[in-house]
Order: structure tokens, then C-alpha cells, then sequence
């Protein structure tokens, strides 16, 4: 089943858009002025506990994630799947009273030159592609690989 099927049949309707590069917002600029880039727990943050037994906010330690309106600005972690008795929450919000709207500056000013490396990759992989498209993506990789070598990218 293809992803048009799939969508056709699915239970409740939704819309899929394919994403241009003009509508890729710059959320790497605009996050740091509404987020902390370093959050420590609200359940460690105490003075009363040792600076080595804080605990950051580092997405990869922990499995489930929560959020509620109740609490904006704050995400509830969970070591485990469906684990209740190891939760910590963190405020990640710089200024309660602030809400952030989404960024408005575009990430980027036109088309994305891919890296040399990629190109080669690209190249390597050639060899796998079914003769009747082949053509169609070695064009495309030559093209884009003179485009890189004549500095050439819009």
C-alpha cells in the first residue's frame, strides 16, 4: 500500500503537503530566545540537592514525553514507557508570561546545495537504480555536481 492509499483510507481525513524550501522556517535562531538551551529538573532543582545529582534534560535518557496546557512551557519525562514512579518534569520556557509565536524568518534564501559527499554517495548508489530511471538521476547528479564545482548554486 502506497502513502495515497493509506491516506484515502484512514479513519478520520487529514491533508499531506509536500515541503518546499521556502516554507522551512529558521526555528535553529528563533527557539534560544524563548527556550533554556540547559534545563534541569524542577524535582532536583532544589539547593538543598548536590550539583551532581541534578538531572538535565537530555532527550535521549528518557522514553516518554508529556505535555498539558496546565503546565505551558513545562514537559514531563518518564524514564520508561508508562513508568509512574520515576517522573521529573522540566520548565523549558525562558519567560512564563511570554508565549511564543512561531518564527516568521525562512531558513534558507533559495535551494540547498548538497554536500560533495553526498554526491558521491549519490553516485555510488547509481548502479542499484532500475535502467528506466536511470537516466533521469544520473542527469540530475551530474547537473547538480557541475553546479557545485562552478559555484554555481542559486
Amino acid at each position: 500500500m502506497d502513502i495515497r492509499q493509506l491516506t484515502c483510507s484512514a479513519q478520520r481525513k487529514f491533508t499531506v503537503s509536500i515541503v518546499k524550501t521556502e516554507n522551512i522556517l529558521d526555528f535553529k535562531g528563533w527557539w534560544t530566545k524563548f527556550y533554556k538551551r540547559d534545563v534541569i529538573s524542577v524535582n532536583t532543582k532544589s539547593r538543598q540537592i548536590l550539583r551532581n545529582q541534578k538531572l538535565h534534560f537530555l532527550i535521549s535518557h528518557f522514553m516518554e514525553f508529556g505535555y498539558t496546557t496546565h503546565q505551558i512551557g513545562c514537559v514531563i519525562c518518564h524514564s520508561f514507557i508508562q513508568n509512574m514512579e520515576r517522573v521529573n518534569t522540566f520548565e523549558l520556557r525562558n519567560n512564563r508570561s511570554v508565549i511564543p509565536a512561531l518564527p516568521e524568518k525562512k531558513a534558507y534564501n533559495g535551494p540547498i546545495p548538497i554536500n560533495i559527499k553526498k554526491i558521491e554517495d549519490l553516485r555510488r548508489t547509481l548502479q542499484y537504480i532500475p535502467h528506466t530511471y536511470k537516466d533521469y538521476f544520473v542527469n540530475n547528479v551530474e547537473n547538480m555536481s557541475n553546479k557545485i564545482a562552478n559555484n554555481d548554486i542559486e
